[in-house]
């Protein structure tokens, strides 16, 4: 229940360092006002009795008790921050807004990560949530960032065909350059998942045509290895050098031809369509 991982933690405040801040203080006050009471009691007790010696054994364990209360808070503290966090990363990926902002209001941390290094905005941008792509950027999103494969926003949202959120991120600044571990920008993704629309839009923003991955495999070898087509005609339309040898030495018709794990119609009209084109041959 997204209210009561929040209300539970009825002293929150969004700036962790506040809260640590607050509580060494109270530490030290408390450290103080114990060592004033020691020095009244030794005063006091010049005797050495029994008592003297009990009452400066309880002061000097009194330190510890406060020490443990300030470690044991910073803890709650920390734990209650991850649990809001990890709260906040699974509303995203349920697309409910209304908790999201919730969340966002009481202080999760907007650029959170998973494992893989995914924010709840690159869970926006690969499920095509606009709504939530939004509002996130406006509360300070990074739209740069990259989870732990190099994959940006850009790159999810072109790689899922999501073409609203891609339009958007592009007009708030994101990179249409910028590559994963692999070499793929989001034009390359787009090409390879066979989203045309989102392959028209990139080369319209600047997406080189023959641009490739690090295996010097184009958009053009990957749509055509896929059986894409679409991607496929608007590409060679649009300029891509059909006689690229990507990967293996092989250019797009010969990639087309090598994959037998596409559907059969699919990769027969690929085919035959560049085989139509003399210079790929």
């Amino acid at each position: 229940d997204t209210s009561a991982v929040a209300t539970s933690y009825w002293w929150w405040n969004p700036h962790l360092g506040m809260n640590i801040a607050i509580l060494t203080a109270v530490a030290v006050v408390a450290d103080i006002l114990l060592f004033i009471k020691k020095r009244k009691r030794s005063s006091k007790n010049s005797s050495g009795g029994v008592l003297c010696l009990y009452e400066r054994a309880s002061a000097a364990w009194l330190p510890l008790e406060v020490s443990s209360f300030f470690v044991g808070a910073v803890l709650l503290s920390y734990n209650t921050y991850t649990r809001l966090n990890a709260t906040l990363l699974a509303c995203v990926q349920k697309e409910d807004l209304d908790d999201v902002k919730y969340l966002v209001q009481q202080g999760a941390y907007i650029n959170t990560k998973n494992e893989d290094g995914d924010t709840p905005l690159l869970f926006s941008a690969y499920s095509g949530n606009l709504d939530c792509l939004k509002f996130l950027v406006k509360q300070g999103a990074d739209i740069h960032v990259k989870n732990k494969y190099g994959e940006t926003a850009l790159i999810l949202s072109a790689q899922e065909g999501k073409l609203a959120c891609v339009k958007y991120l592009i007009q708030q600044g994101a990179n249409i350059q910028d590559k994963d571990i692999h070499g793929h920008t989001a034009f390359l993704w787009s090409a390879l998942e066979g989203r045309v629309n989102c392959v028209k839009y990139l080369h319209q923003q600047g997406a080189d045509i023959n641009t490739s991955n690090n295996y010097s495999n184009t958009a053009l070898i990957s749509s055509a290895y896929y059986g894409h087509l679409t991607c496929v005609k608007y590409l060679v339309q649009q300029g891509a050098d059909v006689r690229w040898k990507g990967d293996s030495d092989k250019t797009a018709l010969e990639w087309a031809m090598a994959n037998n794990e596409i559907n059969q119609q699919a990769k027969d009209k690929v085919v035959e369509y560049l085989s139509n084109l003399e210079y790929a041959k």
